[in-house]
């Protein structure tokens, strides 16, 4: 058990799966010990190399591309270089990439592409010269997601929420606003405190 300022936490972007080194004070609570680091050059810190968790299209030309860590800005080239995009089914044309921007939440990151085909399935390539805020560059073993390219979306809202039914279940009923495609769609709770994604939605128009 590690304790730390809120500060430095997001410097190395901490998670159970790390190992540390700490020069600094040995605090316990009860028989529990508690190294403390109050400052970042109390830490050498080593991380799992960053990987690519999904990719989504968001409009007809934008891509977001979400890692599991925490990625460095400064690894992250603007015209898009270090992305490529297939097609899924056999690496021909998907479509090109033009920019690539970094997200306010460090995780995202958001692809300019040319004009991708509705519907098909598309394969987004990462190159390891995009690295986390430790300098650890992108598990070249996932490196790769799947994705459609960008349909309309339906717009849809809860119209009903049983929770806690027989089994332990919670019932969800969703009404259809708009036609349109509910991939991408996510039920999520607890989206203040600890968000916990509980159904992604099917690619069901």
């Amino acid at each position: 058990e590690l304790r730390v300022p809120p500060a430095v936490q997001p410097f190395f972007d901490l998670e159970n799966t790390c190992q540390f080194s700490l020069t600094g004070i040995m605090w316990r609570f009860g028989k529990g010990a508690e190294p403390s680091g109050w400052r970042n050059a109390d830490l050498t810190v080593t991380c799992s190399a960053p990987k690519v968790l999904s990719a989504i299209a968001t409009s007809p030309t934008t891509v977001n591309v979400l890692f599991d860590r925490n990625i460095a800005a400064s690894s992250i080239i603007a015209n898009g270089s270090q992305f490529a995009i297939t097609d899924a089914a056999d690496a021909g044309v998907g479509a090109s990439v033009s920019g690539a921007a970094l997200g306010a939440d460090l995780r995202t990151v958001t692809l300019t592409t040319s004009s991708q085909t509705a519907g098909q399935t598309l394969e987004v390539v990462v190159a390891n010269s995009v690295e986390d805020v430790l300098a650890k560059p992108v598990d070249m073993a996932h490196n790769t997601a799947d994705f459609l390219g960008y349909v309309t979306p339906a717009v849809v809202r809860f119209s009903e929420l049983n929770p806690d039914i027989t089994g332990s279940h919670d019932l969800v009923e969703l009404q259809v606003l708009a036609d349109g495609n509910l991939i991408g769609i996510t039920i999520q709770e607890n989206l203040v405190a600890s968000p916990t994604v509980l159904a992604p939605l099917p690619n069901l128009q």
